[in-house]
């Protein structure tokens, strides 16, 4: 990506990408995404715009561009595979220089303002991605340019004469973890031209040479993998059919009041080993009468940092008579109701309650799922007898099969032998 001119924003708009979350379900446990990792297979581009919280979870870092008392900003990693990159095309005398990286969303609007201003409108919308829509709002894309006869080549026209060299440096790409991004051939499915100066970091170079190998774009990458869960963890419904479903997070009727980040789907999520005791204690209560209903399980980083971004946001109290109204929302971090992280990233918790088949509704427990306060507390005594022995009808089943339940939520069990006990994933649920 080119401008016209240095003074004209340094930046032309390049390779843009709508966002929703997808990850490949190639990865691994190696392959672990906390909190300041992002989702290193985010698609950003025409139809999927990109969160606005999601560069509040960027670890970025000022690095130096082409441009003279110039910086940008880059996504750690990606920058690290960058420096990796450019030795490595050192090595065959070939030097590659930043022009641009990380952009804000505020960035593309001046942009956007300043396009509108020099060409108009109709070009401004044709050439500069929609501001919440560009790539470069991820951090992992980023626009290069090579030195040549010892001037930097950052004109768009200057560079597309030169399919010679970028050939050279297409080639070194994927040993990085990068992949060039916008395809000849394939403006129709990524709603953009070539342009061999835009790459994007994918988190390893095993996964870039794949998805190189195969020719595809990342939107179609990304589409092949939408029903796959990641490696280790399985489909709840796929294990459990039994199970009732309501995924309190995909809807608004949470305490939030909003669908919650990295919630693309209305289908649960756990680890392979959960899922199968969570079978086995289907199995018990259905012997029962009863079925599982689920609220929620694996629940991915950028989920629980939408919660503490609401929580900051003390105006916000929209759903406080469904689920705080005993409590000011101020306290909601001190009193441990909303954390920087959550169990239920590790995979193996889960949020449940039971389903009497005979009246065919959910048993009473005394309280509602999500409900902030002491009364959620499963050995609290101030309900009748009935609601109390339901809870412990759940309870006990699930520590039979292998959970341990948290004192302050009557409805939340954790499987004690958990296979990432210090993994935090970020994977959406999808």
């Amino acid at each position: 990506m080119k401008t016209i001119k240095k003074t004209t924003f340094f930046a032309l708009v390049s390779a843009l990408i709508f966002a929703s979350f997808a990850v490949s379900c190639k990865k691994t446990a190696a392959d672990k995404i906390t909190q300041k990792q992002p989702d290193y297979l985010v698609l950003v581009n025409k139809t999927h715009p990109i969160s606005g919280d999601y560069a509040k979870s960027l670890d970025l870092v000022t690095v130096d561009t082409v441009y003279e008392d110039e910086t940008a900003e880059v996504e750690k990693s990606t920058y690290e595979a960058y420096l990796s990159l450019k030795a490595a095309l050192a090595e065959q005398g070939i030097e590659i220089g930043i022009d641009s990286a990380y952009r804000s969303v505020e960035y593309q609007e001046k942009i956007m303002r300043e396009f509108t201003e020099k060409y108009g409108e109709e070009y401004a919308k044709n050439t500069v991605a929609v501001p919440g829509t560009s790539e470069h709002h991820t951090g992992l894309a980023i626009d290069i340019v090579p030195k040549v006869d010892g001037e930097w080549k950052w004109e768009n026209e200057d560079m597309m004469k030169l399919p010679e060299l970028f050939a050279l440096i297409h080639k070194e790409l994927p040993k990085h973890g990068f992949i060039l991004r916008l395809l000849p051939g394939k403006e129709e499915i990524t709603g953009y031209s070539y342009e061999p100066w835009h790459i994007r970091y994918v988190g390893s170079a095993e996964l870039a040479q794949k998805i190189t190998d195969s020719g595809l774009v990342l939107e179609e990458y990304v589409d092949g993998q939408k029903d796959s869960a990641p490696k280790g963890f399985a489909y709840l419904a796929e294990v459990v059919p039994d199970a009732i479903l309501e995924i309190r997070y995909y809807s608004t009727y949470n305490f939030v009041g909003d669908r919650i980040d990295g919630y693309e789907k209305p289908v649960a999520l756990l680890t392979e080993e959960a899922a199968e005791a969570l079978k086995a204690v289907s199995d018990d209560v259905k012997a029962q009468g009863y079925r599982l209903k689920i609220y929620d399980a694996y629940r991915p980083q950028r989920a629980v940092t939408h919660f503490m971004n609401w929580a900051k946001d003390t105006s916000d109290t929209r759903m406080k008579q469904y689920f705080y109204p005993n409590l000011d929302k101020s306290v909601l971090f001190a009193q441990g109701y909303i954390a920087e992280k959550s169990g239920h990233s590790r995979g193996s918790t889960v949020d449940l309650t039971l389903f009497d088949m005979a009246s065919e509704k959910e048993l009473d427990m005394g309280g509602t799922f999500d409900w902030f306060g002491e009364e959620s507390h499963p050995d609290y005594r101030q309900i009748t007898e009935e609601q109390f022995a339901n809870r412990m009808i759940l309870r006990e089943a699930m520590l039979r099969h292998g959970f341990k339940p948290l004192e302050e939520e009557w409805w939340h069990f954790t499987l004690k032998d958990e296979p990432y006990s210090e993994t935090y994933f970020d994977y959406p649920v999808r």
